[in-house]
């Protein structure tokens, strides 16, 4: 394995799934699991194995992969590879995770590093150079949608051996992406993030039960009563001004309802609750629907309400706004007071829980709160989703095809199940609570959701509506409709034209 740092940045590796699915071995998919040697020389267990000709060898090919710089990331998993062998965890798992895969194919990892901001340009200065130097290069969700579209990256259905089907694509994403019967995207249990970046609710324990107006959120989740009024109610009665002056603020060390950001607490509350701004047909034809959404519309009238208590939201764009480092600080600032007790709910990813180690307190993690009770599924919501695309000028498709599936399966095999090791261990969830905690987890990582109208198409429709929940202004009827047009011709129409135009390129 070769490391370089060329512009600043790896790649991430190895998602999270429903822990029910990591205790079943699915030998109806791929390969059955089997017992095969390891480069140690020892024994190991694979229960998925990808469904690939045997013996391949490719004679030492470099397999080289862009990515993000893990050091510009606290709160999610972007490291693809190491140097060296890490002493054990999720790092470790990914580390032997990429070893196997040499060995089995007899290839060369090799990673580079960059910014957020650099992956876009790069892969589009690979393209218009036709240039194969990256097999796969890692994209936010809302970037690789467009550089899809504009066939940048290469189609899924033109690579050898990817199938869909198989057990480590992360199916409830993959269909969000599907338009018009097109797999824009495809995530795999490679992508650690796409679940890391999950949206849940954690609840500081101490302030449940220091207050007897606030019931335990694990028991309303197992009583199937965890919705939104219950969630407005528990974090209206933890509110608390410490010195009564009539005001709250972060820097008077106040208790508020909730603590987040507005652009992942709001979208959390209609995406939690079944509802989105885009629907498709059975045909995978989106339509915008938020502005006649009477469900939609009474949601956001609802936290309207609430958003306008003194006290309920600790808005993290608003009182960590001096914090030096820009959002990312910020938001590290927002989780700190988190787990110092100063809200009883933090609305924030997955990854987070690797903030929370000074916490002062015991916590829990439940996910979205559903609608209402008749709700039978509480769904998470998926922000970002960085995930790795391959430049439709990669020369050789076959290799590529083999190693995407070999690390879908063996991030399934062996860097999921150690993330839920360290997820149910960690020290701040009690002994008591982990069965509790496993059974949320799986709810949050088996019903990923998404919203397409607040993920590619954020900059027309979900923005529009953050705008209008930060300044308390309930019109949404109006301001939706305004903006019908504008997303039916420029998001949905040039979205299928540019489809129908990549489907009849891979003859479909």
């Amino acid at each position: 394995m070769n490391r370089k740092k060329i512009i600043s940045l790896l790649i991430a590796t190895a998602v999270l799934v429903g822990t029910s699915a990591l205790v079943s071995c699915k030998t109806e998919h791929g390969k059955p699991g089997e017992s095969t040697k390891n480069t140690d020389g020892g024994s190991d267990e694979r229960q998925y194995r990808p469904d690939v000709p045997e013996g391949l060898d490719f004679k030492g090919a470099n397999f080289d992969v862009l990515g993000m710089d893990p050091e510009l990331y606290q709160s999610t998993i972007v490291e693809f590879d190491f140097d060296e062998a890490p002493g054990e965890g999720i790092n470790s798992a990914i580390y032997k995770r990429n070893r196997r895969i040499e060995h089995d194919y007899n290839i060369v990892f090799r990673s580079e590093y960059g910014a957020i901001d650099e992956m876009s340009d790069a892969i589009s200065e690979e393209v218009r150079a036709d240039e194969d130097t990256y097999k796969l290069i890692m994209l936010i969700s809302r970037e690789a949608f467009p550089h899809s579209l504009q066939g940048d990256v290469m189609p899924y259905q033109t690579i050898p051996h990817v199938n869909l089907d198989q057990p480590w694509y992360i199916k409830n994403v993959n269909d969000s992406f599907s338009i018009y019967g097109y797999n824009v995207l495809a995530y795999t249990d490679e992508c650690m993030n796409a679940y890391m970046q999950s949206v849940c609710v954690f609840f500081n324990m101490g302030i449940v039960k220091d207050n007897a107006n606030i019931d335990n959120p694990y028991d309303l989740l197992e009583a199937g009563k965890w919705t939104l009024d219950d969630f407005y109610r528990l974090a209206n009665n933890a509110i608390y001004d410490v010195n009564g002056n009539g005001t709250y603020s972060a820097a008077e060390n106040d208790i508020f309802g909730v603590i987040s950001e507005g652009d992942a607490f709001y979208p959390g509350m209609w995406v939690g609750s079944g509802t989105t701004t885009i629907e498709k047909d059975r045909r995978g034809m989106p339509s915008y629907t938020a502005y006649s959404n009477e469900k939609l519309i009474g949601i956001l009238e609802k936290l309207t309400e609430n958003l306008a208590k003194d006290g309920f939201f600790c808005q993290t764009w608003v009182e960590f706004s001096n914090v030096v480092g820009g959002g990312d600080a910020q938001r590290n600032a927002a989780v700190e007071y988190f787990s110092r007790g100063g809200g009883l709910f933090r609305v924030g990813t997955i990854g987070q829980i690797q903030l929370l180690r000074d916490m002062e307190a015991d916590f829990g993690i439940v996910p979205l709160p559903k609608y209402d009770e008749a709700q039978q599924t509480y769904y998470s919501r998926m922000v970002d989703g960085w995930i790795h695309v391959a430049p439709s000028t990669v020369r050789d498709r076959n290799m590529l095809g083999v190693i995407i599936e070999a690390l879908g399966a063996e991030s399934k095999n062996l860097v999921i199940p150690e993330f839920f090791d360290v997820a149910l261990n960690y020290k701040l969830i009690r002994d008591e609570d982990i069965e509790r905690t496993r059974k949320s987890l799986d709810l949050i990582f088996g019903n990923a959701a998404m919203d397409l109208g607040e993920t590619i198409w954020q900059n027309n429709i979900r923005n529009t509506i953050i705008s209008m929940l930060d300044q308390k202004d309930n019109n949404f009827v109006s301001a939706l409709t305004a903006i019908k047009d504008t997303v039916e011709e420029k998001c949905i129409n040039e979205t299928l034209r540019q489809i129908t135009e990549l489907k009849k390129a891979v003859g479909e």
